[in-house]
C-alpha cells in the first residue's frame, strides 16, 4: 500500500513488489489477507524518494592548435548522464587566467560561445558547465585550458619593416599533489573551554562540498551543499571553528577565498556547514579531515588518542601546527609544534628556509631568457628579508660568476619571474638580470 492505495498483490512468497515512484513523499505499509478472509496490515513507514542529480562525463573546446584572438570558442562533445532519465540542461560560464592556474570568470560570458575579442590575447580561456535536471545542479565539469594568441599578419610589402608582436606565455605551474588536502593547524582555545577551532591547506583545486572534519569519535561539521565551497583554489587556508564560542584571536568571519586566500567558518553557520562540532578533548583525541566520498585526507592524534600520527600532549590552551612543506609530512610526528593556543592564531604554516623552489626557464633567442620561482607554501616570502640569492654560472662551469641579490615579495602560491635586462617587454616582470646567464638558487642564509 502507498498512500492507502494498493500497488499490486502477490500470492507467492517472498512476495516482492515492484515500484518506480517519482521524487516525493510516500507512507508505506503491507496488508496480509488469509483464505477465510481476515486481514492484517504493518505499521506504516514515510519515505522520501529524492532525485539524483546529473553529471558531465566530457566536454571540451572545439578549437585546437593555434587560436587567434579574431576566432570564437565553441564547445564539443558535451555528454552527460541522469540517474533518474530527467533531461539534462546545462548552465556556462566562460572564465580567464593569466597563468594558467588561478581562473576567473568573465562578466556576462554564459553562453555556449565566447565571442572573438582582441583584448583577449594573452589569455588562457576555459569553459564551466554546470548539468542540472528538475532537482537542481549537479558538479560543475571545467574544460581543458586553451591559450589566445595575436594572429599574425598573412602578408608584407618587401623594403619595409615587418613586425609581430605576439604573446609570450610563462604559465604558473601547479606542483601535482595526491592529496587533496592537509591539516595545518588546529587550537583547544585560549583557555582550554571550547573555542576550539581547525585548519586546513587545501592542495588542489575543486570543490569542498560535503567534505568533513570530525574527531575521534565520529562527531562531524560537514561543509554544506552551497556554491560557496565550488572552485576553491589550491593553496587555500580554509579555518573551521566551533560556532557556539569563537576564539576571539581569530579574524573575522569570511566566507570566500579571495585575494588572501583564506576562509573563517563558523560551523554554526547553516548556509556554510551541518552537523555537530567535534568537541576536542583536553586529554587526548584525533582531528580527522575526509572528503565527500568519506575517504580520509589527513588526521592527526594527540594525547591518549589513539588516532595516527599521535604528536603528544595538546591540552587545554594549547595549539599544534604543522612544520613542515610536503603534503606527506604530516604523516610524521615530529613535523607538528605545540604551543600556546596564545601564540597559534596566524593563520599559517610557518614556512621552512629553502621552500621557493625553481619552477620554469625560458631560453629564448638573444637576450629573451628568463627564470621563474614558486612559492608553495601558503605563506608570502620576503626575498629581502630571507636573504634568497640568484648564483650565476656561465658555460656550465661550477664556479658562480656572478650572484643576484633577489628583492620583492613572492605571495603565497604565487610565481616570481626574472628575466634579461634585455629581454622582450612581454615578459612582465623587473629586469635584475646583468647578463645570459645560467642560473641556480639557494637561500641566502644557508
Amino acid at each position: 500500500m502507498v498512500n492507502g492505495s494498493a500497488i499490486g498483490t502477490n500470492n507467492t512468497a517472498p512476495y516482492i513488489f515492484a515500484w518506480q515512484p517519482a521524487a516525493g513523499n510516500y507512507t508505506l505499509s503491507a496488508r496480509a489477507t488469509d483464505t477465510e478472509g481476515a486481514s492484517a496490515s504493518t505499521a506504516p513507514i514515510s519515505i522520501q524518494v529524492a532525485n539524483r542529480r546529473p553529471s558531465l562525463t566530457s566536454g571540451q573546446i572545439a578549437q585546437s592548435g593555434d587560436i587567434f584572438s579574431d576566432q570564437a570558442l565553441t564547445l564539443s562533445g558535451v555528454v552527460s548522464s541522469d540517474p533518474d532519465g530527467d533531461a539534462v540542461a546545462y548552465a556556462y560560464q566562460w572564465q580567464s587566467s593569466t597563468n594558467g592556474v588561478s581562473f576567473a570568470d568573465l562578466a556576462g560570458f554564459t553562453a555556449s560561445t565566447l565571442p572573438s575579442a582582441p583584448e583577449r590575447s594573452g589569455l588562457f580561456l576555459r569553459c564551466r558547465i554546470t548539468p542540472s535536471d528538475a532537482s537542481g545542479a549537479g558538479e560543475p565539469w571545467f574544460t581543458a585550458a586553451v591559450v589566445m594568441n595575436r594572429r599574425p599578419p598573412a602578408s608584407a610589402t618587401v623594403g619595409q619593416a615587418f613586425s609581430y608582436d605576439s604573446d609570450l606565455f610563462l604559465a604558473g605551474t601547479e606542483t601535482n599533489f595526491t592529496r587533496k588536502a592537509i591539516l595545518s593547524e588546529f587550537s583547544q582555545g585560549p583557555s582550554g573551554g571550547t573555542a576550539e577551532w581547525i585548519e586546513f591547506l587545501v592542495l588542489r583545486p575543486g570543490s569542498l562540498r560535503g567534505w568533513k572534519v570530525q574527531d575521534a569519535g565520529g562527531t562531524t561539521v560537514s561543509l554544506a551543499e552551497t556554491a560557496a565551497w565550488d572552485n576553491i583554489p589550491a593553496g587555500t587556508l580554509v579555518v573551521i571553528y566551533n560556532g557556539a564560542s569563537k576564539d576571539t584571536l581569530l579574524p573575522a568571519d569570511d566566507l570566500s577565498p579571495g585575494a588572501d586566500g583564506k576562509m573563517v567558518v563558523s560551523s554554526a553557520d547553516t548556509a556554510m556547514c551541518s552537523g555537530s562540532w567535534p568537541s576536542l578533548s583536553n586529554n587526548g583525541d584525533g582531528v580527522i579531515l575526509r572528503d565527500s566520498a568519506n575517504v580520509i585526507l589527513s588526521q592527526v592524534g594527540y594525547g591518549s588518542g589513539t588516532t595516527t600520527p599521535n604528536i603528544g600532549s595538546v591540552s587545554g590552551a594549547r595549539s599544534a601546527n604543522y612544520r613542515s612543506n610536503t603534503e606527506d609530512g604530516g604523516l610524521i610526528a615530529a613535523n607538528w609544534s605545540i604551543e600556546t593556543a596564545t601564540a597559534a592564531r596566524s593563520l599559517k604554516v610557518n614556512r621552512a628556509p629553502g621552500d621557493l623552489f625553481l619552477s620554469e626557464y625560458l631560453e629564448g633567442s638573444s637576450n629573451n631568457k628568463a627564470i621563474e620561482l614558486y612559492n608553495p607554501s601558503p605563506t608570502s616570502v620576503n626575498l629581502s628579508t630571507d636573504g634568497y640569492v640568484l648564483e650565476i654560472y656561465s658555460n656550465g662551469s661550477a664556479t658562480t660568476s656572478s650572484t643576484i641579490t633577489l628583492t620583492g615579495t613572492v605571495a603565497a602560491g604565487a610565481t616570481f619571474v626574472i628575466k634579461h635586462t634585455s629581454a622582450s617587454s612581454t615578459i612582465p616582470c623587473p629586469p635584475p638580470w646583468p647578463r645570459p646567464p645560467s642560473v641556480s638558487a639557494r637561500n641566502g642564509r644557508r
